[in-house]
């Protein structure tokens, strides 16, 4: 009852793109705490995060993925991608019954309304028990020296079916920063459809402490330069 009472705060980014708070202030705090002691102390045996951030902490390696990330993909993720994209696809499949109403070609295009697509992601969702837990730490330097720092990353999509995006800390520490979405890619995995030959309009989301943003691996992001202080998010695929 109380995760469907969340999933009712939920806010729409930009087409199947979520946002709705899923840690409360605290729980940021002494996780981001703990995840920054753990950054600063065992430096040597720190890999990087994924393959294009540099900075950040696998959460495997911080021995919190039984306690933390396992619970929160069972108990959080999960029920709520079976919820927020089950209705996307029962909406897509009314858009796309309409849409074939309106024509009598048989060769139409109808990428717009994937079936196949919806259904597979559907599948996914309703099996998700793996997954890659890591935070990434977005800071600005204002020497212009950021060789060791990321301050943004480039647009992409996710080697996943569903990621969630978790700000920690507070978002008055840091100036822009803000994801950018610009909908599902050609070439990711199955989506709820895609943009044809539509120019993409990005649409920024600005981060809110203990704030997730939950969307499928395949829409296309960035993460827009941090113009002052420091972002660190909870990233999970």
């Amino acid at each position: 009852k109380e995760l469907l009472a969340v999933a009712g705060r939920e806010e729409t980014v930009k087409g199947h793109v979520f946002a709705l708070p899923i840690l409360n202030e605290k729980s940021c705090k002494l996780l981001d705490n703990e995840l920054c002691l753990f950054a600063d102390t065992c430096k040597d045996i720190k890999g990087r995060p994924n393959t294009m951030n540099r900075n950040g902490v696998l959460l495997d390696e911080a021995s919190m993925s039984a306690g933390v990330t396992s619970a929160l993909l069972e108990n959080v993720i999960t029920p709520l991608a079976r919820c927020l994209f089950s209705v996307a696809k029962e909406n897509n499949s009314e858009n796309c019954e309409t849409e074939e109403k309106k024509t009598s070609d048989r060769d139409h295009d109808l990428s717009l309304c994937e079936r196949d697509d919806t259904d597979m992601v559907q599948c996914m969702c309703d099996t998700l028990d793996h997954h890659h837990a890591f935070t990434v730490n977005y800071r600005f330097d204002p020497n212009g020296k950021n060789k060791d720092h990321d301050r943004d990353l480039a647009l992409h999509f996710d080697n996943s079916e569903v990621t969630m995006n978790i700000l920690l800390n507070n978002e008055d520490d840091f100036d822009g920063g803000e994801l950018s979405f610009e909908g599902p890619s050609k070439a990711s995995p199955p989506s709820f459809g895609n943009m044809g030959n539509a120019k993409p309009v990005p649409v920024p989301f600005r981060h809110k402490i203990g704030w997730g943003v939950i969307h499928l691996g395949s829409e296309l992001h960035q993460a827009m330069p941090i113009d002052g202080g420091d972002r660190r998010n909870l990233i999970m695929w």
